[in-house]
């Protein structure tokens, strides 16, 4: 039997942007496509927006897992998810990257005996103190086909005992993500920030382990300050970020800083493209500097793409001793190399086309030949 009944997980901005062009690609092929929404990104800013912008269709269903606490979130999504798939029996359930909105919609489907489908399979940090991870590792292990986005998430399944014929590479479809919008992409002085091409950092930062530390925001915040000083810092703040910093009592060291809100997808790219450099501890961000040949410091002290680790082009602040300021102060002694070394892993995640070929491998699924 084949695939006639797909159930689509989204709900934080990484999946709106990564799975809207397998969305299309689905849609193209006549199939039945229900879109969940868990509704973990709640913010209009973070969410809404999103979807617009990368015309993802309105969602069959919305969770409203937004806010609480893991388990509080898990919990939602999971009774949520067993109760609408009890409903609709979809013969997939096909999920995105390492949140909680993968690995509790997935469990549910895995309970229900409904084969899962998991694009960004593979990819570790070998750090299970980061909550990615451990959802990473246990969406594996549930997960019937896994479509890995480099050769070495491949291979990082192939070691934990994943069956070859369950593994389909044909890249990551944020190469396609970016080619929707790139015509939409606008010049740094089309922006309405004052900033010039090249002469400014784009940061973010939203991960808990930053945020939710005084003394570590503090510390990174007090870094990127005096980073301020001789290049311009363009910072949308992150809705949980923000409330840390006003509760943490650290809006001092924005003064220096162009804080402004979060930002919709093409500003983000337009942004990050015009980059002298981005600053950052998203993984979403990581893809696209690859994508646009952009140098990157990661606020982690480990990355799940660890291909990027080479000559400067991605440096790890918090990892051997490491700062922010001395990642900053490599990166200006060696940018052309970083650059060079950025510029050769573009076609690391795959050429324009991935999402087809993984919508084409999903219709062509033998739903009976797939086993709990």
């Amino acid at each position: 039997m084949r695939v006639e009944k797909i159930v689509v997980v989204i709900g934080t901005r990484p999946t709106f942007v990564e799975l809207a062009p397998v969305i299309h690609e689905l849609q193209k092929t006549g199939r039945e496509i229900l879109i969940y929404h868990t509704g973990q990104h709640y913010d209009k800013d973070m969410s809404d927006v999103f979807m617009k912008q990368l015309e993802i269709p309105k969602p069959h269903q919305n969770l409203n897992a937004g806010g609480g606490t893991f388990a509080e979130q898990i919990s939602t999504i999971l009774t949520g998810c067993e109760c609408l798939l009890k409903k609709d029996q979809p013969d997939i359930l096909l999920v995105e990257g390492d949140t909680n909105t993968a690995f509790a919609s997935a469990l549910a489907a895995a309970n229900a005996k409904i084969p899962v489908v998991h694009i960004e399979a593979g990819c570790r940090s070998f750090d299970k103190s980061l909550p990615e991870e451990v959802n990473r590792v246990l969406i594996s292990h549930i997960t019937d086909i896994h479509f890995p986005p480099t050769q070495n998430c491949r291979q990082n399944l192939l070691k934990e005992g994943i069956k070859e014929d369950a593994i389909k590479f044909v890249g990551h479809p944020i190469v396609d993500s970016v080619n929707l919008i790139k015509n939409k992409l606008r010049d740094s002085s089309k922006l309405g920030l004052d900033i010039e091409a090249n002469k400014y950092y784009y940061v973010t930062i939203h991960r808990d382990f930053n945020t939710d530390d005084p003394s570590r925001l503090e510390r990174i915040l007090k870094e990127l300050s005096k980073i301020s000083e001789k290049k311009k810092i363009i910072f949308p703040i992150h809705p949980r970020t923000k409330s840390r910093i006003e509760q943490f009592g650290l809006v001092k060291y924005l003064q220096n800083i162009t804080a402004i809100l979060p930002v919709d997808y093409i500003t983000s790219l337009s942004l990050t493209r015009n980059a002298y450099a981005v600053i950052s501890d998203s993984g979403g961000l990581t893809k696209e500097c690859c994508l646009f040949g952009i140098p990157y410091v990661s606020l982690r002290p480990n990355t799940e793409w660890i291909e990027t680790l080479t000559g400067y082009s991605n440096q790890l602040a918090f990892k051997h001793g490491n700062t922010i300021a001395g990642c900053i102060e490599n990166l200006v002694k060696n940018y052309e190399i970083a650059k060079q070394n950025m510029r050769s892993l573009q076609g690391l995640f795959g050429n324009v086309g991935v999402s087809g070929k993984i919508a084409d491998q999903i219709c062509n699924i033998e739903i009976d030949k797939l086993t709990k």
